[in-house]
């Protein structure tokens, strides 16, 4: 018989109900946020998670169906089933990174075709989901039966049960996004469900009372602990959160087990910090330099994104006549939006950001963005962009838009007809409309999409280049005016002459045009050709397109673009006043192009038995690049023209001094108004080469202290002036200690963190030891390199002051060697005390 509604199991089941719903759908919530990461977040990655767990849920309830239809279930079934679901629950959140480096593995699949990636991430959803989601399906008719037997009522107990289940689920996947995983964080979060699952069947072991024996408790009773022990691990650690394995970023294949925990540490080791947020899960990564991370995949770099950051913005200041009035999408590092704001004319800049937690990235870039938080003409709106524009009414001269990849679920809402739309009459008369767009691991036609969408909207669609696979498309209504006098008096002003020279490595109107690619009539003429196929709300095929590329190398190639938009002759923009276009000496372009290459990693191969001094210095640009400083100081030294690129003037530099070239004090003299820091690496350079350690260390220290506060120089001078700083201290023990004491502290961006810190370890060997190790090893705590000298160094200094981490580095050496292979020293077990 059914028990009456006045029946006392009648209320803890129904809470049950709730309590179940509440846990599964904040668990679907979790399982969004966590294998996002792992499995790259696209839609995709969205149905995979939820066909998973309707599979589950399916599953279970045929299973109850199968098993259990003619058995009248008990409160101690449904703890059992509590426990169980916790405990599939606890298993995977103690796996923990194990799960991360299948992902990663199997992403070696994709190779197979795309249908083969995609059963890898369902392999990985299933390990994760599946086994509670079948439990959750079975448990739901465990529930109804509970509430009665037979025929009577039964109408009455399946809509009870299903309405509280349904009301815990809505309260999950609600206040779920917005308590638990933003105060707690996704990982918590997880804990907290095991946790209220094992505190249910608790309830219910108690509600059975007496009519099970002892010995039954016991089975979901040792679930439950076990469970409870689970969730005592670790858990997913920045190696799964922060990889950007999903996006095929981890390219490391480790071939021994000290190989993958070095690789694990390292990830952890380079977060600054980290958060769940109410939209995505957010770090700020350090290893290089600041760079940040949604929900696993690197959304932007403060120094090695800032050609695309710095100049997209102001490229449409400078061809506008007179901006006012900007409006920037997506907060990101700042740079946009400050270096927009920074123009005479703009008074204000509206920047819309989904993701409140991003502004703390943007206040701890704030070397890059030129304070963008603190200055009054920047307003921050949190919301969604499309949104804002649609609600605002308000009108803009400068658009910019630089949202996330395509392939992250919704995104492509940013690059649909009717985003576009909204942008055209968010824009004043004679507006510029900006759109970044990803030239990397995507195939042409998804491009050809993406010019076509915007093209239905804009007539004039002009493309510009500028990082080395970053596109940025600007359009207008209007024809855009390149006025060369006026745009060539611009550039050799602020921001823009700082700004060319500092992301771009070049000056003048030349360097500026190296990053143009295609006129209005390239765009229009692909537009006409894709005719109908666009991105649009209710078809969105950039989405899909760039999902199926992402991690793969090939496809699109922005090279090929432009020689194709020269050899249709739509490679060069309208000049203003028609025959000024002589004006503007696109040899000089060109040479400036490929001296920008040099910066942004993209330096092009020299011509073939070219003996011209043009050749000559494409030979010293790419062997600079290199790292080369002797064959670049062999192919420049026969010119005759001058540097006048700031980048083509830290090549000689640094190339002169290595070579110990009597002029390169005079060449570096002039590199100094340029870039400061640069010239007095490349002056210890020259004094170290002439033998003058003392010099060469002053201007060493000199450089050093101005990278604390510097966030231009270009990276790879900076690992080239590291590793001179450690000949230096391998040669003289005074200059050792100096330079140790200057590395204590960061430089700006946390620019080169980790090859700093590497550095202050290795001057520590070379001075008292003892007395200087401790606080160079203590900064790479507690996720320190994985090998056997760091580790063997870091014993020592530790037993040597009797340090509190003794102990931890004894065992973690002894655990490095057993994992090689080799005997263990009993001088590295740990003394009593340690």
């Amino acid at each position: 018989m059914a028990p009456s509604p006045s029946s006392p199991l009648i209320h803890p089941v129904l809470a049950a109900a709730c309590l179940v719903g509440f846990v599964f759908f904040l668990m679907e919530l979790v399982w969004y946020r966590m294998m996002a990461p792992i499995l790259g977040g696209s839609t995709y990655t969205f149905g995979v998670i939820l066909g998973v767990a309707l599979l589950g849920i399916g599953a279970g309830g045929l299973l109850y169906g199968v098993t259990a239809a003619d058995r009248r279930p008990t409160p101690l079934h449904f703890a059992g089933t509590c426990a169980l679901e916790a405990l599939f629950l606890a298993l995977p959140f103690a796996l923990g990174d194990r799960i991360a480096f299948a992902a990663h593995e199997l992403r070696g699949l994709e190779a197979a075709g795309f249908s083969s990636l995609v059963l890898s991430w369902t392999a990985v959803t299933c390990v994760v989901v599946l086994p509670a989601a079948v439990v959750a399906g079975y448990q739901f008719p465990v529930l109804v039966a509970l509430l009665g037997a037979g025929s009577r009522r039964v109408a009455r107990q399946v809509g009870l049960a299903y309405a509280w289940n349904t009301v815990g689920a809505i309260v999950g996947s609600v206040a779920g996004g917005f308590l638990p995983l933003p105060r707690l964080s996704a990982p918590s979060s997880w804990r907290l469900s095991v946790w209220l699952l094992l505190g249910l069947a608790a309830v219910f072991l108690w509600v059975d009372g007496r009519r099970a024996g002892w010995a039954r408790r016991l089975v979901p009773a040792g679930a439950g602990l076990l469970a409870l022990g689970m969730t005592l691990a670790g858990g997913p650690s920045a190696f799964w959160r922060h990889s950007g394995i999903g996006a095929g970023r981890l390219t490391a294949t480790p071939a021994t087990p000290n190989e993958l925990t070095d690789l694990m540490m390292s990830k952890r080791r380079a977060v600054r910090w980290e958060v769940d947020g109410r939209e995505s899960s957010v770090a700020l990564i350090a290893a290089t330099g600041y760079s940040f991370l949604v929900n696993g995949k690197s959304d932007g770099s403060a120094r090695l994104d800032a050609p695309t950051q710095v100049m997209s913005g102001l490229v449409g200041a400078i061809l506008h006549p007179r901006p006012v009035d900007a409006l920037v999408i997506g907060l990101g590092t700042g740079s946009s939006a400050g270096w927009m704001a920074a123009v005479d004319s703009v008074e204000r800049v509206d920047v819309v950001e989904l993701e409140p937690a991003i502004a703390r990235v943007a206040e701890d870039c704030a070397p890059v963005n030129l304070d963008v938080m603190g200055l009054d003409e920047v307003e921050l709106v949190i919301a969604d962009g499309r949104e804002y524009l649609l609600t605002a009414e308000r009108e803009w001269d400068l658009i910019f838009s630089e949202p996330s990849n395509p392939y992250r679920a919704g995104i492509a809402s940013l690059f649909s007809r009717e985003f576009y739309e909204a942008v055209a009459d968010a824009l004043r008369d004679g507006g510029i409309f900006m759109q970044w767009l990803q030239a990397y691991e995507v195939d042409a036609q998804v491009v050809r999409t993406a010019y076509a969408t915007l093209g239905a909207v804009f007539p004039h669609v002009e493309t510009w280049q500028v990082h080395s696979k970053d596109l940025l498309l600007v359009a207008s209504n209007s024809e855009i005016e390149h006025h060369l006098e006026r745009i060539a008096g611009r550039v050799d002003g602020e921001p823009y002459r700082t700004a060319l020279q500092s992301v771009w490595g070049v000056s003048g109107v030349e360097g500026l045009y190296a990053g143009y690619v295609a006129n209005p009539a390239f765009a229009a003429a692909i537009a006409a050709t894709e005719g109908d196929w666009i991105n649009t709300d209710d078809r969105p095929v950039i989405e899909f397109g760039f999902a199926r590329h992402v991690g793969r190398v090939g496809g699109f190639d922005i090279d090929r673009l432009r020689e194709l938009a020269t050899l249709r002759g739509q490679g060069r923009p309208k000049l203003a006043g028609g025959e000024r276009n002589v004006e503007l000496d696109w040899e000089r372009v060109g040479e400036a192009r490929e001296a920008r290459g040099v910066v942004l990693d993209d330096a092009p191969e020299p011509i073939a038995g070219s003996a011209t001094e043009r050749e000559a210095r494409s030979r010293a640009r790419l062997a600079y690049l290199r790292g080369d400083l002797a064959e670049a100081h062999r192919a420049w030294s026969s010119q005759t023209a001058e540097p006048t690129h700031r980048i083509d003037l830290a090549l000689v530099a640094e190339a002169t001094a290595e070579a110990g070239d009597a002029r390169a004090p005079e060449i570096a003299e002039r590199l100094r108004d340029l870039q400061p820091v640069e010239a007095g690496v490349a002056l210890a350079r020259w004094h170290h080469r002439q033998g003058r350690v003392a010099a060469a260390a002053d201007e060493m220290l000199a450089a050093l202290a101005a990278y604390e506060t510097d966030p231009w120089p270009w990276p790879p001078v900076m690992h080239r002036a590291m590793t001179l700083a450690r000949e230096l201290g391998d040669i003289h023990q005074p200059t050792a200690r100096r330079l140790l004491d200057q590395l204590e502290r960061p430089f700006a961006l946390r620019l080169l963190d980790e090859t700093r810190m590497l550095t202050r370890v290795n001057l520590a060997r070379r001075v008292d030891f003892a007395a200087r190790c401790v606080s160079a090893f203590e900064e790479l705590e507690p996720h320190v390199p994985w090998t056997e000298s760091f580790l063997r160094g870091r014993l020592d200094c530790y037993r040597q002051n009797r340090h509190r981490l003794a102990g931890t580095a004894a065992r973690q050496l002894a655990r490095f060697r057993a994992e090689a292979g080799v005997d263990i020293d009993a001088g590295l077990l740990p003394v009593r005390g340690e």
